[in-house]
């Protein structure tokens, strides 16, 4: 009885360990398909990633994307929105530009370190010609309190010049990290209409404000080349700006303009 029970006994033990042997090969079976699994999904998207999927899916294409660009009142853009003629919203000219574009102005956009420093010098100069004249007016109290009153006057706007063109490179430098935050979806709706979406941009923004004004068009070639570098624009070709402003059209434009409508735009 003993005997029989030891050898029933050890007969379990064996189905045990077969049973664990099997849970183990099980196991190892599922590491093995999960691992191969796995694999397979990084090598599907190694093939998405080269561009080597299945070449019958169409392309996604977004329509109708909104975006909010700070600081621009929702009622401008809104009343922008239904201004803009459909076609050229269509194309890709977001109301949201059109706003920036207009709202603007050539102080916003660049410092004229150039006149500041001018003006700086003429008075830095005009104070060395006080200091020369105060030393043969020594004798005279009236003479030396009047070139010392003018020497403070020039050296006072000195001062308020260096303090206006630092604030305005703090607002110029404000005003680009604007511009960056947004640049990527003023035109990302273009898709492949580069050259129609430019051709939209030059007739609802460029045209009509560079004949206002000498500075207007001045804006308006300095923040067409802004837009090209350093803020590298997405969806934006500043060729393909010149070779419509410079087309065989030109004269004919030119023609229609008034006399200080083709003196600003030129």
């Amino acid at each position: 009885m003993d005997s029989t029970d030891t050898s029933m006994n050890q007969s379990d033990v064996g189905l045990q360990r077969t049973s664990a042997s099997t849970a183990g090969l099980k196991t190892s079976n599922a590491d093995s398909a999960i691992e191969t699994a796995t694999a397979a999904s990084d090598s599907e998207s190694m093939m998405d990633v080269d561009g080597k999927k299945d070449k019958d899916e169409a392309p996604r294409v977004i329509a109708d994307l909104q975006f909010e660009s700070p600081l621009l009142p929702r009622e401008y853009v809104a009343y922008i929105a239904q201004t803009l003629p459909s076609s050229a919203i269509d194309i890709g000219l977001s109301p949201e530009f059109v706003a920036v574009f207009w709202t603007l102005s050539l102080y916003d956009i660049e410092v004229p370190s150039g006149r500041y420093e001018k003006e700086i010098e003429v008075y830095t100069q005009f104070i060395a010609r006080i200091d020369g004249m105060a030393k043969t007016v020594q004798g005279s109290h009236s003479k030396a309190a009047g070139l010392a009153q003018a020497r403070a006057r020039a050296s006072a706007s000195i001062e308020a010049l260096n303090k206006e063109m630092l604030e305005q490179k703090q607002h110029v430098m404000r005003i680009r990290r604007w511009l960056i935050a947004q640049k990527d979806y003023w035109f990302c709706m273009a898709h492949e209409q580069r050259k129609l979406v430019t051709q939209a941009l030059l007739q609802h923004c460029v045209l009509p404000r560079a004949v206002l004004s000498a500075a207007d068009a001045n804006f308006c070639a300095k923040l067409l080349w802004i837009m090209h570098y350093p803020l590298a624009t997405n969806k934006f070709s500043l060729m393909i700006v010149y070779d419509s402003v410079f087309s065989e059209s030109l004269s004919t434009l030119l023609a229609a303009f008034t006399e200080n409508e083709a003196r600003n735009y030129a």
